[in-house]
């Protein structure tokens, strides 16, 4: 980045899409924000808009909207219906980062054994506010034992919902 750059910045917004502008006292222009590059816009999303047009993912049995990120790392929003869970799964690469906007639930964890079991930990109580990573290899299953909707925002890659997760079927280790 050049020595040049002032700190200086201004925002222009119009509706939800808005650009990030700096100010270089030389007057050339440098992004000092991530990787975006001078021009590019982002989407100021509202995470209650967009969990109603959320896409169903039948391999854990709940739907997400995708809220922001890129390629490598993005955050979805999603929510668990009351007495539901998400399928017990695990990702053999890579984080998943839970923030639990609101309701709650019991966060079950274990790890596969050599025997191809599941040894479960003891569960865990979230609520809204609590915010948790789940590690890779870390078998998972979020239930909602409530009576109200439990509502999240799950930041992963986007191979975490493709190729790079083992759902773990029905009856298999005591689930």
């Amino acid at each position: 980045m050049s020595k040049n750059i002032s700190k200086n910045f201004y925002l222009v917004r119009k509706s939800k899409t808005c650009m990030i502008r700096d100010i270089i006292a030389n007057n050339q222009t440098h992004m000092l924000v991530g990787n975006l590059t001078m021009g590019t816009t982002f989407k100021v999303l509202n995470w209650k808009h967009e969990l109603a047009h959320a896409i169903p993912d039948k391999a854990v049995g709940i739907s997400l909207a995708s809220l922001a990120g890129n390629e490598l790392f993005t955050s979805y929003v999603t929510e668990i219906s009351p007495q539901s869970f998400v399928a017990a799964h695990y990702h053999p690469e890579g984080i998943e980062i839970y923030q639990i906007l609101s309701g709650q639930g019991m966060m079950k964890t274990g790890v596969v054994v050599p025997d191809n079991t599941i040894k479960w930990n003891h569960p865990t109580e979230v609520q809204s506010g609590d915010f948790f990573t789940i590690h890779p290899g870390i078998v998972h299953r979020l239930e909602n034992n409530s009576l109200e909707k439990l509502i999240l925002i799950v930041t992963c890659s986007p191979s975490n919902l493709v190729h790079n997760r083992v759902v773990v079927e029905k009856g298999y280790c005591g689930i």
